[in-house]
């Protein structure tokens, strides 16, 4: 495959990606290392292009480049340095790709759908990522982020999913009574996760159809919006913890359900 050699900061292919970097690029997705090249490709998405730095490019991993140059993506080489400046982590992978997001469906949740995770207002996107990575694991069929969340698709976002976000029903940017609406209206009910709650997640029977609702990571869910959950859960705590991590609350409440579900019926702890 034939490369473009750019060694200028100031080149407007380069722009483009700095623009992409800093999540001002609209429906671009800005992908970092080959891990999330490959899923772009996996997933049918458009790739417009993409730039290698110098040792990357010596490794040889061709495989990639040439399904990346038949994807009909320009290829763009540049210094190792010029990598460190575009990259958005602390140890640049090597390969940055500028893929068009996919158009979403926005309001239309899954035929069948059974399992739903609402992430209402996360505000971090590296916790964003991690419940999306999670929900995948767990089986879960859609995600909902609601207006005022962080974007999945943000490069840390991306990056926090591995690629999750790229394979999974998303639908953003619902007010969370459309969220719930939406979920009444398939006969799934919602349990929203909470510290105040009386029962514990694993006395619930998460084998009815549920949307699991999890609140931001510094307030949670205030009272009035508890109160349009249909059911709240609770993480039992030891010790002098008061709560986890929204990333991690969420990967043990999803797992509960995937466990329940595996076995076809809830098991008392």
């Amino acid at each position: 495959m034939t490369y473009l050699r750019i060694s200028s900061r100031q080149n407007k292919r380069l722009k483009q990606f700095r623009r992409a970097g800093d999540h001002k690029l609209s429906g671009t997705l800005f992908l970092e290392g080959a891990k999330l090249a490959e899923e772009a490709l996996r997933c049918g998405l458009k790739i417009h292009s993409f730039i290698v730095s110098d040792s990357f490019l010596k490794k040889g991993e061709s495989e990639i480049f040439s399904e990346l140059g038949a994807a009909g993506a320009e290829g763009i080489q540049i210094p190792d340095w010029l990598m460190e400046e575009l990259s958005v982590v602390k140890t640049p992978p090597g390969l940055i790709v500028l893929a068009e997001r996919a158009e979403s469906d926005s309001g239309a949740l899954p035929a069948g759908c059974t399992f739903v995770v609402i992430a209402h207002q996360i505000q971090d996107p590296g916790n964003m990522g991690s419940i999306l990575r999670s929900a995948e694991a767990a089986g879960a069929h859609a995600v909902i982020v609601t207006q005022l969340a962080a974007d999945p698709f943000s490069p840390k976002g991306l990056r926090g999913s591995m690629g999750a976000a790229l394979r999974l029903p998303i639908w953003l940017g619902p007010s969370l009574s459309q969220a719930i609406a939406a979920c009444h209206e398939r006969g799934i009910q919602i349990y929203a996760a909470s510290p105040r709650a009386q029962s514990s997640y694993w006395e619930h029977d998460w084998n009815v159809p549920s949307a699991l609702l999890l609140g931001s990571e510094g307030s949670g869910l205030s009272d009035s919006e508890l109160k349009l959950a249909d059911g709240e859960v609770t993480i039992p705590m030891a010790g002098r913890c008061e709560s986890l991590n929204v990333g991690s609350a969420a990967t043990a409440l999803m797992f509960e359900v995937a466990r329940q579900r595996s076995i076809g019926g809830k098991v008392d702890g």
